[in-house]
């Protein structure tokens, strides 16, 4: 059964269909290189900041994000071990990315220092064994064989 349409109801479709087309979507696209010996970083995070864009580099470094509006966003890039890049743009058509060079993140972690060894029958062992091992039947059962 063929049901018939009216003129408005072409004319709603009809402008439904041109509403979608009439925003426009873009790509963006880049590389993201090692800035000591310009490797390329593979799945390095990049992000279209406070939208829901985003991809992650391939083996080559390159990337593409999709369907990215018109307007004013900033690109984000962060990948474990590296300072995170970030880079305002506008986006009034697709653009390609000058190559994006991150450097390694050095954290530097304080001193550690050993005392003296914790004695077996220390406050210290008993409170590991109440804590981790617990005081069930199954947490009694178990020994510690090298304290």
């Amino acid at each position: 059964m063929i049901s018939k349409c009216t003129n408005n109801t072409i004319v709603i479709l009809l402008m439904l269909l041109c509403s979608n087309l009439a925003v426009a979507q873009f790509k963006i696209t880049g590389k993201v290189l090692n800035i000591v010996g310009n490797k390329p970083l593979e799945r390095a995070t990049v992000f279209v900041n406070k939208t829901d864009n985003a991809t992650q580099t391939d083996h080559e470094g390159r990337f593409t994000i999709h369907n990215v509006k018109p307007g004013n966003y900033e690109i984000i890039v962060s990948v474990v071990g590296f300072k995170t890049y970030q880079v305002p743009i506008n986006i009034q058509s697709d653009v390609k990315l000058p190559t994006i060079a991150l450097e390694e993140k050095t954290i530097s972690l304080d001193e550690v220092k050993i005392t003296k060894a914790i004695k077996p029958d220390s406050k210290y062992l008993e409170m590991f064994k109440r804590e981790i091992l617990g005081s069930s039947k199954f947490g009694k059962q178990c020994k510690i064989i090298n304290p």
